[in-house]
């Protein structure tokens, strides 16, 4: 893997403090509990509709894991600007592996509670880092939204109404409600917030916002959506950190429930 490649990898991951699995200090663990969360009236009706346009809360529920295959093209490094083979996997919320075809060979980025990296010549590194958090969000939003949207640990604010990419879009933010952190200001709690752009006529999620630390922002775009399944995929997704153009996924097939393990995701 080249010097530019991995020093690209960290900055999307290493800039998150390293803390345990949950996201807490350590020395939190014990004490922390989630505390009550309002949800907007507003911010809930945006959502749900949000929810029902992606495919509806039962078609969601449904899925357990998925498997989408298309090309990647990273902005910086080596191979930049190329498009390459990528297979993205994800089960539940929490697990995620992204399997890169090189020119030097394949590199495999898998979160599972903590990210791991297994470069071309089949070394690994073990990040020690906070993962990011429900890391499926970055393929499938919809899934992150509909579990704020129900969960009592979330608490969901309307925003306002912002222009986005020539479309009028709703913003919303949902957030981890945890007792201890009740600061807004705090990395903590920026943490744990995730901003969504919701088209004001299609209901669609346009792009989804949150915080890597150090101040810097991550931005993750959706389009070209297509049906699969009674569900509606972005089959393209763009992301950017501070502005600046991370890599672009254009998916070209995606499938649900072929029974992943936990095995799938060990590198």
């Amino acid at each position: 893997m080249s010097l530019v490649r991995v020093s690209l990898f960290f900055l999307v991951i290493v800039v998150i403090p390293a803390w345990s699995k949950q996201p807490l200090p350590p020395q939190q663990t014990q004490t922390a509990t989630q505390s009550s969360a309002t949800k907007d009236p507003q911010a809930v009706s945006i959502a749900t509709q949000a929810v029902n346009v992606a495919g509806g809360s039962p078609a969601i529920m449904a899925i357990d894991d998925f498997t989408a295959s298309g090309s990647v093209t990273y902005s910086s490094g080596l191979d930049s600007g190329v498009p390459h083979d990528v297979t993205i996997r994800g089960r539940g919320l929490g697990q995620l592996r992204i399997d890169t075809n090189f020119p030097s060979g394949k590199r495999s980025e898998s979160t599972n509670g903590q990210t791991i990296v297994k470069s071309e010549d089949g070394s690994t590194v073990n990040l020690k880092s906070q993962a990011p958090l429900y890391p499926v969000r970055l393929a499938l939003p919809a899934l992150q939204l509909r579990a704020a949207l129900i969960s009592s640990g979330f608490s969901l604010q309307y925003v306002g109404m912002v222009q986005l990419d020539g479309n009028s879009a709703y913003e919303i933010q949902a957030q981890r409600i945890l007792q201890g952190w009740a600061d807004p200001n705090t990395q903590v709690n920026r943490y744990l917030s995730f901003n969504y752009f919701i088209d004001v006529s299609t209901s669609r999620i346009l792009m989804m916002q949150d915080s890597m630390g150090k101040g810097l922002v991550r931005q993750i775009r959706y389009s070209d959506f297509r049906v699969v399944n009674s569900l509606l995929i972005p089959f393209s997704i763009s992301e950017t950190i501070d502005g600046q153009p991370i890599r672009v996924i254009h998916l070209s097939q995606v499938g649900f429930n072929s029974g992943l393990q936990d095995s799938d995701f060990q590198l």
